[in-house]
């Protein structure tokens, strides 16, 4: 049940089902998720979006659902046939009972299991270093946040969260640290080329260039010097056109050394 919490709330786990699909010899794990935001209050069991799961939660998963099954068809406290049983059976009976939710668990009472779970994990924030409190909007901002530091978008965040668009998934791809240090790598990328062309390096004199033996190394320019005197030496065989990288005296203009 925590884990089915991490991308939805208690509303859609109390209506989830699932099954499994076998075709071409695989087998794959399929969880039907009620879309809850997306139909009325009384037909929340008409649009469903469906989750492929793990092999090793959807094996889980289905031993659980066949015990569950088992025991609505074994028990006379049930009013409902194994059929149509709950993935998560509601323990009291309570009062109030919606048609076709007989024995399903209340939102109210999925909070406090998923809560009672992190209890008993003794898990601390932080930044706080306290009990983190859990509420089925941090899970759903966790699973977000996780999904942009990976480099995912907006339309795949949204469509994690169950969104119909994306207007309202711009605060989990906002600018926190890991996302800057994805930037910052993408960037590099991009740039280090552009970089390494201009990184240069100051000489002393003529000699220490890497061709200071050659006099077709020289690089002048009538803009800067209209005796042409040389104002450094191109590091490599070939035109530089002012592209490349830098060699430069102390007291001259800066200039490319290809």
């Amino acid at each position: 049940m925590a884990l089915f919490a991490l991308g939805t709330e208690e509303h859609p786990i109390r209506n989830v089902e699932g099954r499994r699909c076998q075709g071409n010899g695989a087998t794959e794990y399929v969880l039907r998720v009620p879309r809850v935001k997306q139909g009325r209050a009384e037909a929340r069991r008409e649009q469903f979006k469906e989750r492929l799961i793990t092999p090793s939660i959807g094996k889980m998963l289905i031993d659980y659902a066949s015990s569950v099954r088992t025991r609505f068809g074994d028990g006379d406290e049930f009013t409902i046939g194994p059929s149509q049983a709950p993935l998560f059976p509601q323990k009291k009976t309570t009062k109030k009972v919606r048609p076709g939710f007989q024995q399903h668990t209340s939102p109210k009472e999925i909070g406090n299991r998923v809560r009672s779970v992190f209890e008993a994990l003794r898990v601390y924030s932080e930044r706080t270093g306290e009990h983190i409190k859990i509420t089925s909007k941090r899970l759903r901002h966790t699973v977000a946040t996780s999904a942009a530091r990976e480099g995912h978008g907006e339309l795949i965040i949204a469509e994690l969260l169950d969104h119909s668009d994306t207007q309202n998934v711009g605060i989990y791809v906002k600018a926190t640290p890991e996302i800057i240090e994805r930037i910052d790598r993408a960037v590099a990328l991009r740039m280090a080329p552009l970089a390494h062309a201009f990184a240069g390096a100051v000489i002393i004199s003529e000699s220490a260039a890497t061709r200071g033996d050659d006099t077709t190394s020289r690089i002048v320019d009538p803009r800067f010097d209209e005796t042409m005197k040389p104002m450094g030496n191109c590091g490599r065989d070939g035109p530089c056109g002012f592209m490349g990288h830098l060699r430069i005296k102390p007291d001259e203009v800066l200039f490319p050394e290809d």
